[in-house]
């Protein structure tokens, strides 16, 4: 959030961007400020027109980083002094948002638009602007369509507003973030996966890096058979090894051939499939897996729009090449070989 005001005795007008309380009691809050060069220990900072809100600048962080201690008087009231500091503020807009404005400030409704609806933990320095399409509306369909949600909290950081500044990558410094992941989040994503249900993840990295999502060993779900990384893209898996029954030692799954009407034998166990269109990475792994290893892999070469991952009942394990660099195989206890298939 931030926060406009002016310098005690020379009415300085200076902006201090919000970034996290340190102490409730003696009402200490880690902050930027801006012009840095111009805001020293021991000055005091107004915030209103009545000289309520004033804070004292007691730390230096960083070169634009302060402490502040706000000497506002609100009889012991943390509430109170939070609704009232809170009041003053702006929704913390990209600047390229405010310096394109014919007034260089945010408004009422971005406090309220700048959010992610499902927002709860106080902490982060601005908005996952990757869950900001999520309206209530769409919340309420995807609810009316059965479709579960697991929240997780990400408190995005400073490097959002930080620019590369160096040649050289690795003198670059990155910011932390705070991420936490709650034992209900788990045990949903987890449990729709063992009901070979389908997971979304919203969103990117922090550190902008792909996700790394495994490939479950058909044979033991506590086992994978290598890591893929992914980056804008849909990772979908289809095989008969969660959902099926047994008759008289006999495996009855659910993916059915329709040349036959019957569970497909095709050979395969699992067929995950790496594609931007989620749609059609669903269809196209439950196809590949009814047409088996060799009709599947002679399809995948008349098309250049999606990448498979095969489990075969035989042991092995074949990516095709457009993965070769983002596929890592592990066989580390099982008996899986490994090979690349090329065009």
């Amino acid at each position: 959030m931030s926060l406009y005001g002016t310098k005690e005795k020379t009415d300085a007008k200076i902006e201090v961007f919000l970034l996290r309380e340190l102490n409730e009691e003696m009402r200490l809050w880690d902050v930027l400020v801006e012009p840095a060069r111009k805001i020293r220990i021991g000055n005091k900072l107004f915030f209103d027109d009545v000289n309520e809100m004033v804070a004292e600048v007691i730390d230096n962080t960083t070169s634009r980083g302060r402490t502040l201690r706000f000497l506002y008087d609100e009889d012991g009231q943390h509430d109170v002094f939070k609704r009232s500091l809170f009041a003053l503020g702006e929704a913390p807009l990209p600047r390229y948002i405010i310096d394109n404005r014919e007034v260089h400030h945010a408004t009422e409704e971005d406090m309220e638009d700048f959010q992610c609806v499902f927002a709860e933990k106080e902490g982060a320095v601005t908005a996952p602007a990757t869950g900001l399409h999520f309206s209530r509306e769409l919340m309420k369909r995807m609810e009316i369509r059965g479709i579960n949600s697991a929240f997780i909290t990400l408190h995005c950081g400073l490097g959002n507003f930080h620019e590369i500044e160096v040649e050289d990558l690795t003198k670059h410094k990155m910011d932390s973030e705070q991420m936490h992941i709650g034992k209900e989040a788990c045990e949903l994503v987890n449990d729709t996966k063992r009901a070979g249900h389908h997971v979304c993840a919203i969103g990117t990295k922090p550190d902008g890096s792909p996700w790394r999502i495994a490939v479950q060993n058909p044979a033991d779900e506590n086992d994978y058979v290598g890591v893929v990384e992914i980056s804008d893209a849909c990772a979908v898996t289809s095989g008969g090894y969660q959902r099926y029954f047994e008759e008289n030692g006999k495996k009855y799954h659910h993916i059915i051939d329709p040349a036959t009407g019957k569970p497909a034998e095709s050979g395969l166990t699992s067929v995950t499939i790496i594609c931007k269109d989620g749609t059609k990475a669903d269809a196209l792994s439950t196809a590949l897996y009814v047409m088996g290893l060799d009709d599947a892999l002679a399809y995948w070469k008349t098309q250049d729009d999606f990448e498979v991952i095969f489990v075969t009942e035989d042991g092995e394990v074949v990516a095709t090449e457009g993965l070769k660099d983002s596929f890592t195989f592990d066989g580390k206890g099982n008996d899986y070989t490994y090979r690349v298939a090329k065009r």
